[in-house]
């Protein structure tokens, strides 16, 4: 289980190399546990969506897009 330092440290350096930049295509290795509804539904929304923020809620990394989408990661140290 990552700690909140770590989990800090890392959303610094995600906003720092995102912000601003495209999703051109999502990937996802375990789609039962981390995509709902749906891989394909998640894919859709997500592509060609510009990165506006990134930031934490508790030990959750929250990718903001323009188009309103939230993506929501966790790191499962």
């Amino acid at each position: 289980m990552p700690e909140l330092p770590e989990v800090h440290t890392v959303v610094m350096q995600l906003r720092h190399a995102l912000r601003g930049r495209t999703i051109v295509r999502l990937a996802s290795w375990d789609t039962v546990k981390a995509l709902q509804p749906n891989p394909k539904t998640v894919a859709a929304t997500v592509r060609n969506a510009r990165i506006c923020n990134v930031r934490r809620c508790a030990k959750l990394i929250l990718i903001e897009l323009e188009n309103g989408a939230v993506l929501a990661v966790h790191l499962k140290l």
